[in-house]
């Protein structure tokens, strides 16, 4: 049986001009389902949610959970007040990222974790972020391309003995589309990938349940890049195991 596998849901306000402006919608890109389908695995979408129970009763039906890219993240979870370039913030999709977090430990299910996913991963384990590199962070590269997002933009550097490293060796070519990024770590994980100008671009959690975040945008790639693809196939696999 295929392994199922649930997409916690963002939140996309419609911005054009019209009877439907400010709508809000629960969405996921496509690319995310694709690659679980890729990968021999099921997907279905966790939209946002009230109340914990709900999404735990959601998750039991769940092999595994990824927590995909999306708005910036509230401060307000790392007790930090917003600064002025600190982007659009859905604190109640926010709140779901922690839930799933939390219900995927409780529960025992591997959990991936993209960009912003990545992101909530390290602060509800005790960890911060910058809120923006460009006026937090010295010496910081730009990572937010502006080429097409399959495409890579810049490398990474990962960690030996790592999952990563199984897949990658040494290095990694990889897209990027972040302002914001992992600046204290939580001490519940090791960084296992790393840019240049030392943003944490990868973290794996060191005990309990399988839990990895990713700060470039595997998805994208997948379709084109079979090493993208095998992060994707690396997750579905632990999934398969339990």
């Amino acid at each position: 049986m295929k392994p199922v596998i649930a997409i916690a849901s963002g939140i996309k306000k419609n911005k054009e001009a019209g009877i439907f402006e400010g709508e809000l919608y629960s969405y996921i890109t496509e690319e995310y389902v694709k690659a679980v389908e890729m990968c021999n695995g099921l997907p279905f979408i966790i939209p946002l949610q009230k109340e914990k129970e709900d999404v735990e009763r959601l998750l039991t039906m769940a092999d595994g959970v990824i927590l995909p890219g999306g708005n910036d993240i509230d401060p307000a979870f790392y007790h930090e007040k917003p600064i002025p370039e600190c982007g659009e913030i859905f604190h109640e999709v926010d709140q779901l990222y922690l839930w799933v977090i939390e219900l995927a430990e409780k529960l025992n299910k591997p959990l991936l974790a993209i960009c912003k996913g990545h992101q909530m991963l390290n602060v509800a384990y005790g960890g911060n972020l910058y809120q923006d590199l460009h006026v937090q962070k010295e010496f910081v590269m730009d990572h937010s391309q502006n080429i097409p997002r399959h495409l890579s933009s810049h490398e990474v550097r990962i960690k030996k003995d790592s999952f990563l490293y199984d897949i990658f060796q040494k290095k990694a070519n990889v897209n990027s589309f972040h302002h914001q990024a992992i600046h204290k770590l939580a001490d519940a994980f090791e960084a296992v990938a790393t840019s240049e100008d030392g943003i944490i671009e990868a973290i794996f959690k060191k005990e309990g349940s399988w839990m990895l975040g990713i700060q470039w945008h595997p998805e994208m790639m997948a379709a084109a890049d079979e090493k993208m693809k095998a992060i994707f196939q690396l997750f579905i696999d632990q999934c398969q195991k339990r």
